[in-house]
């Protein structure tokens, strides 16, 4: 265990009774079985957070004057160039980088776009093939767009024989030194958003100076939940890029952020070109851009999104990110501890109180399909969740390596691919700035009475699909709860 993972301890509980960040839709009214309607307790914040009451008055503000950028001629365009530099600013603030060493791109929606821009950057800067080495942690969006791009090597930064431990950082180190093509660059994430398991990236950045080796961090699980000091870090070892989504802060659609150090974002050569990146642009050639960041965000930018990450971030800052980490990390303890006492629940994952994790709670309920699960908790309790791989499915797997054992499937049964499904998959409970005390107790009463009686639960549901669950009884009349008619 490194110091880092160690110190997951010394974050002492702070549980205030209401939320640390107030967000739209958290209080909203769901029906459920029986009748009646339950206040919703959303812990699906690792696929998408729930807006920011600042970031939706940011865009309140902003929309009646709404303009695009690229012109000083009239007074919108003025006004929506202005904001976009406010959130520059405020990004480049919440994760502890100077704007004069740093510049923020903003890049598709998500931390999925400016993967792949990355990725193909990177690639197109050396003329022979290299290599691109990642954990066994990565989420797909920092998996798959290097698969595409070129060689990849997986590094077990988690052991497969005990995946209940923290990361391995010399498995990185070791992965460095026997590689067998030029590296062309490292890239991990700041925390796995199955476990929230943070891989030591201090120690990370060291190796990749040691080696002048890249290094990109996926940020889309660290930044929301962690204070990060991206120079610092920078400035102990080698950080060249931190991705991450504004969807998952707090922003929903807003575009994806990548915040490059400037010395290194001047040698990425042009992978996309558009209006709004060039100097000049004539029959048989162009002149791009000197200046950052505008050479590499071709086209209209998703203006009011942007915006309103700004607010976002903005808003976390004032909160004090360190306090919202011993807030979160107060919940991720009393919710480890008190599923750990119910009968019939197994978790994922190292301790929380042992290695330093986000607040992501992997889990299954002896007897249920974790689609089952999680179907359970939204009808009866509306209490919403997500179930299955998480689009990090090597690293579920290794997760799920006992249990897949025991099923001894058949290769010749010709339902082998529905029981793979229907058992392949876990549920995440996970955790944002906008919980109460009041919501992670009606979680763990309603675990509470699922695990005592789940065959109960279970016999008032139906497989409708593969790994699909409906109520024999009850219905949500979805097209009456539309944003639109």
């Amino acid at each position: 265990m490194t110091k880092s993972q160690a110190s997951a301890p010394t974050l002492a509980p702070q549980l205030p009774e209401s939320p640390a960040l107030p967000c739209l839709g958290a209080d909203t009214g769901l029906p459920v079985v029986g009748g009646g309607v339950r206040k919703r307790v959303y812990l699906d914040s690792a696929a998408t957070t729930l807006m920011a009451q600042a970031a939706h008055q940011a865009g309140e503000r902003f929309l009646p004057h709404y303009a695009s950028t690229h012109s000083d001629a009239h007074l919108s365009a003025e006004i929506a160039h202005h904001a976009l530099l406010k959130s520059r600013e405020a990004i480049l603030r919440l994760v502890g980088a100077n704007p004069t060493d740093y510049v923020v791109v903003f890049v598709g929606s998500g931390a999925t776009g400016g993967l792949n821009w990355l990725s193909r950057a990177l690639r197109a800067r050396r003329p022979a093939p290299g290599v691109a080495l990642l954990s066994t942690l990565e989420h797909h969006a920092n998996d798959l767009p290097h698969r595409l791009s070129g060689a990849v090597e997986r590094v077990p930064l988690v052991d497969p024989n005990t995946p209940q431990s923290g990361t391995q950082m010399a498995a990185l180190a070791d992965a460095i030194t026997r590689a067998n093509a030029p590296i062309d660059f490292v890239t991990l994430t700041g925390a796995s958003n199955v476990t929230g398991i943070m891989p030591d990236l201090a120690a990370a950045s060291g190796l990749c100076a040691e080696a002048d080796v890249p290094f990109i961090i996926d940020g889309a699980q660290w930044v929301p939940h962690c204070p990060s000091a991206l120079a610092s870090l920078d400035a102990a070892g080698r950080v060249d890029a931190l991705v991450f989504s504004g969807h998952k802060l707090y922003a929903p659609g807003s575009p994806g952020v990548v915040v490059l150090k400037r010395t290194f974002a001047e040698t990425l050569p042009l992978v996309d070109a558009g209006g709004g990146m060039v100097e000049s642009v004539y029959p048989h050639e162009f002149t791009p851009l000197k200046n950052l960041p505008e050479r590499l965000e071709p086209g209209t930018p998703n203006l009011p999104g942007a915006i309103m990450l700004g607010a976002a971030a903005n808003a976390l800052s004032k909160q004090d990110m360190t306090k919202l980490r011993r807030t979160e990390h107060g919940h991720l303890l009393r919710i480890w501890e008190g599923l750990q006492g119910l009968t019939g629940v197994r978790l994922y994952g190292p301790d929380p109180s042992e290695v330093a994790r986000t607040g992501c709670v992997p889990f299954n309920i002896k007897g249920l399909p974790h689609g089952l699960s999680a179907r359970i908790l939204s009808d009866y309790f509306a209490i919403e969740v997500r179930n299955g791989c998480f689009c990090a499915e090597p690293y579920v797997r290794t997760l799920l390596r006992d249990e897949m054992l025991a099923l001894d499937l058949d290769p010749d049964d010709p339902d082998v691919v529905l029981r793979s499904r229907r058992e392949l998959g876990l549920v995440r409970a996970s955790l944002g700035a906008h919980l109460s005390t009041d919501d992670v107790e009606a979680f763990l009463a309603a675990m509470a009475e699922i695990s005592a009686r789940p065959d109960e639960f279970a016999a008032n549901y139906a497989e409708v699909g593969i790994a699909t669950w409906q109520h024999r009884h009850f219905r949500r009349e979805i097209d009456a709860l539309l944003p639109w008619q």
